[in-house]
């Protein structure tokens, strides 16, 4: 392997302790270490006393004493000696910028190189829980040292670089070659890293390996097949066979957990079992305590591997879902020991579309803010190695801050090309969906469930048996998904991508028909500049009703809410911006339908696949969004509630529909196409009646239905 300059030469890891994390806090504690040659040669460490007060939950959390801060050295008497300490040598942090936020503010501007380990380990180890230092030094070092002192976090630091520096010098010429191609439009200290061992991969004499980051956290799987050693079991999908599994202590107890015989379990899963053989739908409420999952896993897994039928089980948390599959399907796993195969599956939009992910880190992200490039370094090493392409398995990606990026690189149904894409047959989302097909038990969320009830495009196929965790949940996420919801934020990405700062795919269009020549093209340069004007316009329109919306809001009940009725001030306020905002979108929307409807296949060709295939996907997104943008604003459904919510205080808001009967639409849709539903919960019974939740969910005079209710034999005074 090539000398890695980055380790040999000298760096300075420092850590500082502050009194909060405000620009208005200050440095109460400076630990560094200088290191040569991955040996730390020499120390520095100096508490300061802060001149202000040092909150009671600091002192804790550092476990410095108020008399020792006040005895400190102020920061400008010892300033020379901090600055000459760390002289011109490279900077290592975790989280840097905050760091040298705090100590330029105090200490003067630095001209060192800064290097970031928070930012390393995001682009490198997207599979761990997360990246705190703690969680770093753990994975990396196998220790635990005292964490929240200066010089004992710099001393992490610099040892969690030099095993950052290793994994960088494994990596595949694939990966850094597409992390360098988005670093060298990055100014950035940390990038240079990348760039520097792409450099030297020409001319390794080592085989490659992603040995680096597999060791310290496995990749998920969303497919379990469990193949029985001996199949020496002769099991049966009865009552009987159930009861007799959970009442022996010692076939439990071979999955390695302590197992009590419950007879609230073993009664509810006989009931779990009885739904299948009679296909009834079963509606049932245990307790906290009950072990609720072995009781309707158990007789799911008996039924499915005899009758050769697939076993639905939705729940309504990730928390619960990650259980079931990745613990409480392992363990019955080992207790039964038989053979049957396990998958987990999502919604579309978990789902890294290959098309996508390639056309935009090769051309499309340099029309990204820097921002949304940092985030994409942090999804290249996760999609070389992933097996699921699901988002949520990858602690790199802040998906809630990055949805807009996120959305342009999930899957979409509305440009999904299927089995025609150059990718379908290593698409992602198309693997799990065949891998379904065939497994015993499907794990999946209440979204996904309800979703694919309206998709033209099922993801599950045809299914009969179904079990429903966390049944209580099943009303509010049908009413969230028959609803909708758009953001100011999305909307605003939306016109980005068409038009920001002389760029967007109206520019694409632009230069293509200065190119190809206007007389030969569908529009007109006059219809391109139109559009761009619209552009422009409708971001206005959009900023006047964020303006109103919070304006409003301010003189609400609810300083963050507002109901939005036919008979409102507000919606009547926002009617007109509405209407405008609708017809700039349809006018933009219809040239850039007729300029794909009308466009040649030579002028295709001219253009290239990514330009037509990135027009086309923005084209149907757009009438998307404008339809439902204007029916949020319109408030025409009566069997819908409308309400508008500010987001990050003033910025930004929430436009959201729900439906408020539900009732009959899972009855139809759902209740009335299976054979077998187990809806289970510790929460349903309401005055000790289970009519209030089957009248909810479309249940009440149904001959099918069945109901079960136990206590538990857990004690919450004394086990909690």
């Amino acid at each position: 392997m090539a000398k890695n300059k980055s380790i040999s030469d000298t760096f300075i890891a420092f850590d500082l302790e502050t009194t909060g994390l405000d620009s208005s806090d200050r440095i109460i504690e400076i630990g560094a270490v200088r290191v040569q040659n991955k040996e730390i040669v020499d120390t520095y460490q100096t508490l300061i006393n802060p001149r202000m007060h040092v909150p009671l939950e600091i002192i804790i959390l550092t476990g410095i004493q108020e008399e020792e801060i006040k005895e400190a050295p102020f920061l400008e008497d010892i300033k020379d000696d901090v600055l000459h300490f760390l002289g011109r040598t490279p900077l290592i942090a975790h989280n840097a910028p905050f760091d040298i936020s705090f100590l330029e503010k105090e200490a003067g501007n630095l001209n060192n190189p800064v290097i970031d380990t928070l930012k390393l380990s995001r682009i490198l180890l997207p599979f761990i829980k997360n990246h705190k230092l703690k969680t770093l030094y753990n994975l990396l070092e196998n220790g635990e040292p005292a964490f929240h002192r200066a010089l004992e976090d710099a001393i992490a630091t610099s040892k969690i670089y030099v095993k950052l520096l290793n994994i960088i010098e494994s990596l595949p010429t694939e990966i850094l070659k597409k992390i360098r191609s988005i670093a060298d439009t990055l100014t950035d200290d940390s990038l240079r890293l990348f760039i520097d061992a792409h450099n030297r991969s020409g001319v390794r004499t080592v085989r490659e390996s992603v040995c680096g980051i597999t060791q310290y956290a496995p990749i998920p799987s969303n497919v379990i097949e469990f193949k029985a050693e001996d199949e020496k079991h002769s099991f049966e999908a009865s009552e009987k066979c159930v009861e007799e599994i959970l009442s022996d202590e010692s076939m439990i107890n071979k999955a390695g957990i302590k197992y009590e015989h419950r007879p609230e379990q073993i009664g509810l899963s006989k009931m779990v079992m009885g739904a299948f053989l009679s296909d009834e739908i079963l509606v049932a409420e245990a307790g906290t305590g009950t072990g609720k999952t072995f009781a309707y896993l158990i007789p799911s897994i008996l039924w499915s591997t005899f009758s050769e039928q697939r076993v639905l089980v939705s729940t309504y948390t990730k928390n619960l879902e990650d259980q079931i599959f990745n613990n409480d399907i392992v363990n019955i796993s080992k207790t039964l020991g038989i053979s049957f195969k396990a998958s987990l599956i999502k919604g579309r939009n978990n789902y890294l579309c290959l098309r996508r992910w390639f056309n935009m880190v090769q051309v499309q992200f340099t029309a990204l803010e820097q921002e949304d490039r940092y985030a994409l370094l942090n999804l290249i090493t996760w999609q070389h190695l992933t097996q699921t392409g699901d988002i949520s398995e990858n602690s790199s990606l802040h998906i809630q801050q990055k949805q807009p990026l996120w959305s342009l690189l999930s899957c979409d149904l509305k440009d999904c090309e299927m089995n025609k894409c150059s990718y379908f047959a290593n698409c992602y989302l198309a693997k799990i969906r065949k891998e379904i097909q065939d497994s015993n038990i499907v794990v999946l969320n209440h979204s996904l469930l309800l979703s694919d009830l309206n998709a033209e495009q099922k993801i599950l196929g045809e299914y009969h048996r179904l079990i429903i965790d966390e049944a209580h949940n099943l009303e509010r996420a049908a009413t969230d998904f028959l609803g909708d919801m758009i953001t100011s934020r999305y909307l605003r990405n939306m016109l980005d991508r068409l038009f920001k700062r002389g760029k967007g795919l109206l520019i694409t269009l632009r230069e293509t028909i200065k190119i190809l020549g206007e007389e030969s093209m569908p529009v007109t340069l006059i219809d391109i500049k139109k559009c761009i004007e619209l552009v422009i316009k409708s971001k206005e329109i959009l900023a006047q009703i964020s303006k109103s919306i919070a304006e409003s809001l301010q003189q609400a009940e609810y300083k963050s809410i507002c109901r939005l009725t036919k008979a409102s001030t507000l919606l009547e306020e926002l009617n007109p911006y509405n209407e405008i905002f609708f017809s700039n979108l349809c006018t933009i929307n219809e040239v850039l339908e007729s300029f794909i409807d009308h466009l040649s296949e030579s002028k295709q060709r001219a253009m290239g696949k990514r330009n037509v295939d990135e027009i086309t996907e923005l084209t149907a997104e757009l009438n998307d969004m404008k339809e439902r943008f204007h029916s949020l604003f319109s408030c025409e459904e009566s069997n819908m509630c409308y309400w508008v919510e500010l987001c990050d205080g003033f910025e930004n808001f929430k436009a959201i529909s729900a439906t408020i009967v539900i009732a009959d639409m899972l009855k139809e849709r759902l209740f009335d196409r299976i054979q077998t539903g187990v809806l289970v919960s510790a929460t349903i019974l309401v005055e000790s009646s289970f009519g209030y939740f089957n009248q909810k969910l479309g249940l009440v005079r149904n001959e099918r239905v069945a109901e079960f209710h136990t206590g538990t034999s857990f004690d919450f005074d004394k086990q909690v």
